[in-house]
């Protein structure tokens, strides 16, 4: 009887160290699927108000100062009833625009060897009648788009990543999950949205608004896994991230709109090499 349990013992061990093996081999996907979905999660209501409220008189007072900067540079005069009307009808819609229900979205990486095929459902129905095809040897993308009788193919593009600056990297790998059946540790990254450069013809207060959300920190807390080796993702255009690991969660928030989150949970996983 002992030798019995004694084999069945090894037997599982074997078993067990060859899947722990298999998985922690990294491999670059070329075939099956990838899902996440995305959502907004309101998780202090008081705090993500009063961020809203804050941040809408403070883009207010911007556009108002931006305004009248320009209308003296042009030596022109200031219409202050028309600047006031404008300024308290943003007042009030923009804290109703910016808490509007975010509807939740399926991001797919379908892999087809050479290429991958990037598509999205909102609510369970396609975003449109498109798809995008990325060129991972090339770094390109080109959307397609889909008609009744035909595929129209647009140009192909450089793969665009986000724009970040001041950026740190921590790595908690003494915090473990398994997702999917993948090995993940906790990464917390911070960062600033890098200024895109100002074309000739935006408007100061085009510029003040683009600099005021710069300025803020952005925070993203990922689980990740090292077990997969890509630097295109579904939802992730980080590439300091996916240079050195492949997201399989991500919650993303910010010190511009506190309270709130970004959700962007597995939904499937089906890759193989």
């Amino acid at each position: 009887m002992a030798s019995k349990l004694t084999n069945i013992f090894f037997i599982a061990f074997f078993f067990i160290s060859i899947s722990t093996v298999a998985q922690q081999k990294s491999f670059t996907p070329t075939k099956g699927k990838i899902t996440f979905t995305s959502s907004e999660i309101i998780t202090d209501q008081k705090l993500a108000m009063k961020s809203y409220n804050e941040m809408t008189k403070k883009m207010i007072l911007k556009l108002k100062n931006a305004i009248k900067e320009e209308k003296l540079a042009i030596k022109d005069d200031i219409d202050t009833n028309k600047l006031e009307l404008v300024t308290d009808t943003l007042s009030s819609i923009l804290p109703e625009l910016l808490q509007q229900k975010k509807s939740k979205i399926d991001h797919s990486y379908i892999y087809k060897n050479s290429v991958i095929q990037y598509t999205a459902m909102q609510n369970g129905v396609s975003k449109g009648d498109f798809f995008t095809l990325i060129d991972p040897a090339k770094s390109t993308t080109t959307l397609i788009i889909k008609t009744d009788t035909l595929e129209i193919k647009g140009e192909s593009e450089p793969f665009t990543y986000s724009k970040n600056r001041d950026f740190s990297i921590k790595e908690f790998r003494d915090e473990k999950r398994t997702i999917s059946g993948y090995s993940c540790f906790k990464v917390i990254f911070s960062y600033k949205k890098e200024e895109e450069p100002f074309n000739e013809d935006i408007s100061n207060s085009e510029k003040e608004f683009l600099q005021y959300i710069s300025s803020f920190k952005y925070y993203k807390e990922f689980w990740v896994t090292e077990s997969v080796k890509s630097l295109y993702h579904p939802v992730c255009k980080d590439k300091e991230i996916l240079d050195k690991y492949y997201p399989l969660e991500i919650k993303e928030y910010n010190d511009l709109t506190k309270g709130i989150e970004q959700v962007h949970l597995l939904k499937h996983i089906s890759i193989f090499k």
